[in-house]
């Protein structure tokens, strides 16, 4: 009830969020769940096409589309699965491990805030990221010794 005041409407899809007390009251916020994002891209989006109206947009447009041209051999040419760089297979270090979660950075920032609130303290991000991925984490459907799924989990992820 103590946080009533910094519950808030977002100005595009209308759902309501907590935000900041410094905030609160504001009607002009977006939600962190994707309204700033798109509003963002679709401000510059605009910005963008505003300046490839003008003579010097225009100009600029022309070598770019001119140099695209001249480049899409070289495109083509480029294996993937290599450093485009050097043209050496990756190493395991560069490869990302598909079982750490990834998570969007404003949701995270979302989630942040609201405990902050909720626990009257501050938190850091790495805090938030560690308890995001222990309650994203999930055990293995099969069956076996709890030793072994231990000692799997510490060969993939060691501490």
């Amino acid at each position: 009830p103590h946080f009533r005041h910094c519950l808030v409407r977002c100005r595009h899809c209308r759902i309501f969020f907590l935000t900041h007390p410094r905030n609160a009251g504001r009607k002009d916020l977006a939600c962190p769940f994707g309204c700033r994002e798109s509003h963002r891209r679709a401000k510059s989006c605009k910005r963008s096409a505003a300046y490839y109206r003008t003579e010097a947009g225009k100009v600029k447009k022309r070598i770019q589309n001119g140099k695209r041209s001249k480049n899409v051999g070289e495109a083509a040419l480029e294996g993937q699965g290599s450093d485009a760089s050097t043209n050496e297979p990756l190493e395991k270090s560069q490869v990302e491990e598909p079982d750490t979660p990834q998570f969007d950075a404003s949701v995270v920032d979302y989630v942040r805030l609201a405990t902050c609130l909720i626990e009257g303290r501050r938190v850091s991000r790495e805090e938030i990221v560690e308890m995001l991925e222990r309650t994203m984490r999930q055990h293995s459907i099969a069956r076996e010794k709890r030793m072994d799924y231990i000692l799997r989990r510490l060969e993939k992820r060691p501490p």
